[in-house]
């Protein structure tokens, strides 16, 4: 075969029309043969006014400047371009076997084998691989894309949406097949080349599965599914494919596969050996048969033929039939395609088939057909029907792919950093308007409640911000639910998903409520656990320059909220820096001591994280000492508070405060001026109880239980609200109502241990008053 573009012409002359194939968008396609090379190829004939009034121009320059420079045998030939007054043609290699999406659903009932699928996928990684080291992105991989040969060789096409781009340039255009779009590309983020990986993933996905991995039916709620990641590996893929999907469909494009990796993945690398090992076992049996029936004196004229084809054809050739992923192995008729009365959104549609000639054509194993007119009439270059209902669900998919971003209002960039909810426990909390909730897979979710004329509480709007704040699903519920545990699931269709770049302003307080409900949480949850011979330090999650608790063993209490440092002594006098008494300075140096060791412990973890990308936090160290009811490491210091094995004393403010929507309002003490120099002494009943732990009641009828798993649960009497505050083990603090309206924020967990716990602590003579 010639050269790209040498011998072909560039008049239209030129070239003998053999079929019409199809009409596009903006233009027709048509089987032609060159009067000059004698080679048969698809000639795009596009409308030059057509694109002048859609402003398409530059859309279809880009696409011929981009297709003109690419050589590969996984990339579509490109013969050459000319136009005249009317028109601009686009001279292709002919694929006669079609695309891949249509090649699959005629001959394939329902998936791939994995030999199958990783000779297309290592077909299609080599065409990549070879276009993203020219600095271009395809953006659009996908089967309908992806085009074969006579001799089944995998060709990427439709370069339309592809992109040149500068070294370590990103692109902001959502573009592409929905079924296939990358997170980034589906929330309009910047993207760069990671975007195809993560095509290529979805492709695989579907050559093995035989359904897309976040098809829902429609493309909101496709897209929303894209957004959150969400997909199911079924267990028959063998292991080196679940690994090599799982590598692709990574949330993070920088968390993706190189692309040069997967030629190495044993995914692709086990096709190599199979194949190796069967064409050893061919050549032998081969080279038997031959010397049993003397067929090897014919072998020359064979040779001869191979010699005069093209390199491609030949290493095709050398394919035995047993090997080529996408041969039929069976007999097909050759039909035209009859009208059809509608096509379906993800482009398939069943052909309701007549028989044209009455006669059953035998396609060789080889996959290579007796006659092109006959393969012709069943491929995407035959069957006008095929390629405008193909070409018109495209079109139409990209445009419903866009609708939803169209009524976004002019964006102006949030003045809040994205939220992170990384390490965060799931909780749930709720104010007058809003449930806020983190989820086990740290993402955030509002509801917002509306309310009935009967004043029933409905939720009717949702908003779900991902764990790192970079993805935002917003939908509105057309039927309203009533409250449950846990937010309402993403519906089939109507949820917009944004990017945090190109979030509509009209969202932003959404988003700004939520980064402050995530703060609020950080600021209670440690990020490191600190015990020493004087006290147990928290030191959360909300740095840099993070608040901090020390609750020293004998009950007084450090802390920093907002970098404000205050003391409770004993009674609930809390004193700020700079008002602190004598007697309560050493605690402060204390504090001054543990809060510098935390944030070189932090430091140090730091690196280490980036050294090794495994996570050390939250992280615990040491543990408490058995002697931590006494206080002898404190005592005989001058001026120094004596305590009488009094426990640490609960502080009555909110632990998670409540905040308006608009405004937030942070956790606030009172600074109780007191006399200084006095001695505390108070009583208080305690009681070891088997199997639960110490149950201790304080003199102002708090009841506290100190279980042996390191939790504690203290219920306030009615008289102060009838509320509990329940400390996990691993510090994280809530604070939960008992009255009958408010029961759905109690987790099961707390309820069950009131029921269990509460009657043992009477029977011990510690009463709930």
């Amino acid at each position: 075969m010639p050269p790209m573009s040498e011998g072909f012409g560039d008049h239209i002359e030129d070239y003998t029309e053999l079929e019409f194939i199809g009409r596009g968008g903006f233009g027709d396609v048509y089987k032609a043969r060159c009067l000059n090379t004698g080679i048969d190829v698809a000639i795009k004939k596009i409308n030059i006014k057509l694109m002048q009034d859609h402003g398409m121009i530059g859309r279809v320059r880009e696409e011929v400047a981009i297709h003109s420079k690419l050589r590969h045998p996984s990339i579509l030939k490109f013969y050459t371009s000319f136009k005249d007054a009317k028109y601009v043609y686009i001279v292709l290699e002919l694929c006669p076997y079609g695309d891949l999406q249509r090649f699959l659903k005629k001959h394939y009932v329902q998936r791939l084998s994995e030999n199958e699928a990783a000779r297309i996928i290592k077909q299609v990684a080599e065409g990549l691989l070879y276009l993203h080291d020219r600095n271009m992105v395809h953006r659009d991989i996908s089967p309908s894309n992806l085009l074969l040969t006579a001799e089944m060789q995998v060709k990427i096409a439709d370069f339309g949406l592809a992109k040149l781009m500068k070294p370590n340039q990103n692109n902001m255009t959502m573009c592409g097949t929905p079924n296939y779009i990358a997170p980034e590309v589906a929330t309009k983020s910047s993207h760069g080349p990671k975007a195809d990986l993560w095509s290529l993933g979805c492709l695989l996905y579907t050559l093995l599965v035989g359904k897309a991995p976040f098809d829902s039916g429609g493309v909101r709620s496709t897209l929303a599914l894209i957004a959150k990641g969400y997909y199911n590996l079924p267990s028959y893929l063998s292991d080196s494919a679940k690994d090599l999907i799982s590598r692709l469909l990574q949330k993070e494009p920088h968390h993706r596969i190189e692309l040069r990796d997967i030629l190495k993945h044993s995914f692709i690398t086990s096709i190599e050996k199979k194949y190796q090992e069967k064409m050893l076992m061919s050549r032998a049996l081969s080279r038997d048969r031959m010397a049993d029936s003397g067929l090897g004196k014919t072998m020359s004229s064979v040779d001869r033929m191979v010699r005069g084809r093209s390199r491609s054809e030949e290493r095709a050739s050398m394919l035995p039939s047993s090997y080529n992923p996408l041969a039929p192995h069976f007999t097909v008729r050759s039909d035209p395609v009859t009208d059809r009365n509608n096509c379906q959104n993800n482009f398939a549609y069943q052909n309701k088939r007549n028989d044209y000639s009455h006669e059953q054509t035998s396609v060789r194993s080889a996959g290579i057909p007796p006659s092109r007119s006959r393969v012709f009439s069943r491929t995407s270059h035959t069957s006008v029907d095929d390629i405008n209902c193909q070409r018109n669900d495209k079109q139409k998919y990209r445009e419903q792919a866009g609708d939803y971003l169209k009524d976004q209002d002019v964006n102006v960039k949030l003045q809040t950093p994205p939220l992170n909810s990384k390490r965060l426990l799931p909780t749930r909390h709720r104010t007058k308007n809003v449930i806020l909730t983190i989820l086990d897979n740290g993402e955030v979710c509002l509801e917002f409640i509306k309310r009935k004329n009967n004043n029933l509480e409905r939720i009717g709007e949702v908003c779900r911000i991902s764990s790192d704040g970079l993805q935002i699903i917003l939908y509105k519920l057309r039927d309203s639910r009533e409250i449950d545990d846990k937010p309402p699931p993403v519906p089939a269709h109507d949820a917009d998903i944004y990017s945090y770049e190109n979030l509509p302003s009209r969202h932003h307080r959404k988003y700004v409520y939520a980064t402050r409900f995530v703060n609020l949480v950080k600021a209670k949850t440690p990020k490191i656990t600190l015990y020493n011979e004087r006290a147990k330090i928290h030191y959360m999650e909300n740095g840099p320059r993070p608040d901090c608790e020390v609750h020293f063993y004998n009950g007084i209490k450090v802390t920093c909220v907002d970098k404000i440092i205050k003391i409770t002594d004993l009674v609930g006098n809390s004193y700020k820096e700079g008002e602190i008494p004598g007697e309560l300075e050493e605690y402060y140096k204390h504090y001054k001591k543990c809060y510098q060791y935390c944030l070189c412990l932090e430091a140090s973890l730091n690196t280490l994280e980036s050294a090794t990308e495994e996570s050390c936090f939250p992280v615990i160290i040491g543990r408490r000492p058995l002697s931590a009811g006494n206080v002898s490491s404190l005592q005989g210091k001058e001026n120094v508070l004596r305590v009488i094995n009094s426990p640490q004393t609960i502080n009555n403010s909110p632990v998670m405060p409540s905040f308006d929507y608009s405004v937030m309002s942070g956790v606030t003490l009172k600074s109780k001026r007191t006399t200084s120099n006095r001695s505390i002494q108070y009583d208080y009943k305690k009681e070891y109880i088997p199997g639960i732990g110490n149950g201790i009641q304080l003199p102002n009828g708090d009841i506290k239980i100190e279980y042996e798993d390191g939790s504690t649960l203290t219920v306030f009497p009615k008289s102060q609200g009838n509320e509990i505050l329940y400390e996990r083990n691993n510090g994280m603090i809530s604070k939960y109502s008992t009255n009958q309206h408010k029961k759905l924020q109690i987790p099961y967990e707390v309820q069950k241990k009131l029921r269990r716990d509460l009657p043992e602590l009477s029977r011990a003579e510690i009463a709930y008053k």
